[in-house]
């Protein structure tokens, strides 16, 4: 039994890649923002709405990876063969949601970072050398560093949630009416439906797997099974 088990885990640890790499893609906005809004405005109020939204992106998430792995292209190529306007729509809504998206956790990732080592720095030149490391770092590495330096990160995180998680269990009110949805008005509305658009990530993600995917393929120089695949995108998804 113990064996076995050595074996599984040795499976999983040649399989995982893209999938850890969505798991850490996903902490941006949704959780480092939408979410802790949500918590701060609403309590547990919105629980449901977030495991609901996970839940019924889960099947769309888990394609680009699966994808991949039979075709051995990614969903951008598959865009491509349904006509230039899908292309071009897609990179439209890229070059529209990206442009933010980037800016805003460039700038909450340069808040941690001011708070945490009581550094005074401006924010668009902090911001700026965060971005020209970001490049560099894949630049020099590719694929290959950039998976190792997430699976870190990770962890790292996955360890202090956990931690954190253990904190503040005692001080949770676990009441149904915790639970409850609030009451909904105009701005509510809006705001859950943002909240929706970004947990656990845009769609995007799903393209983001199949990129991921073919970029370890290649430097596996191999693609992985279906299976295998699938895997590895339930450890990045559930984590």
């Amino acid at each position: 039994m113990k064996q076995n088990n050595q074996s599984y885990l040795q499976y999983l640890l040649s399989v995982i890649g893209p999938g850890i790499l969505y798991a850490a893609a996903a902490v941006g906005l949704s959780h480092l923002v939408q979410a802790t809004r949500a918590g701060a405005y609403f309590g547990l109020g919105l629980a449901m709405v977030v495991l609901v939204a996970c839940l019924v992106k889960y099947p769309l998430m888990r394609f680009g990876g699966e994808y991949a792995a039979v075709t051995g292209k990614s969903l951008i190529h598959s865009y491509r063969q349904q006509g230039r306007w899908a292309l071009y729509l897609y990179s439209i809504a890229q070059l529209v949601s990206m442009v933010f998206i980037i800016a805003a956790v460039s700038l909450f990732t340069l808040g941690l970072i001011k708070a945490s080592f009581s550094i005074e720095i401006d924010n668009v030149l902090g911001c700026s050398i965060l971005l020209v490391f970001t490049v560099l770092l894949l630049y020099s590495g590719g694929y290959r560093i950039l998976e190792r330096f997430t699976k870190f990160i990770v962890l790292a995180f996955t360890l202090l949630l956990i931690a954190t998680v253990a904190v503040v269990l005692p001080e949770i009110s676990w009441s149904f009416g915790a639970f409850a949805l609030p009451t909904i008005d105009g701005a509510t509305f809006m705001f859950i439906i943002a909240l929706i658009g970004f947990m656990p990530s845009p769609a995007d993600g799903s393209v983001l797997q199949s990129l991921w995917t073919c970029a370890r393929a290649k430097e596996a120089g191999k693609l992985p099974s279906v299976q295998d695949a699938r895997t590895d995108f339930n450890v990045g998804f559930f984590t």
